[in-house]
């Protein structure tokens, strides 16, 4: 995301949106997602889904760097108390 961008979209975030100016699209956190090449049905990819649910998340989501979306998904998961459960057993990613 070019800085310009990124810019106007921690201002609309943080002041509201008086400008009427346009928010990505979910589309967009799922394109980052799906660019990142992890299993769709994997947890890790299922985590960020769910955090990316959260809006406070997704500016966060877009900043980062690819090589980083690992850590950042394992330490907001972590921060904000989030469990990937399969038949009642917590799963570590």
């Amino acid at each position: 995301m070019p800085l310009v961008e990124s810019t106007i979209l921690h201002t609309v975030v943080k002041h509201g949106n008086p400008d009427g100016v346009e928010l990505p699209s979910y589309m967009v956190y799922l394109q980052k997602l799906n660019e990142l090449g992890w299993p769709k049905d994997g947890p890790l990819y299922r985590i960020a889904m769910t955090l990316l649910g959260d809006k406070d998340n997704r500016e966060p989501w877009l900043m980062i760097l690819p090589g980083f979306a690992f850590d950042w998904v394992k330490t907001v998961r972590d921060k904000q108390g989030y469990k990937y459960v399969i038949v009642g057993l917590a799963i570590d990613v």
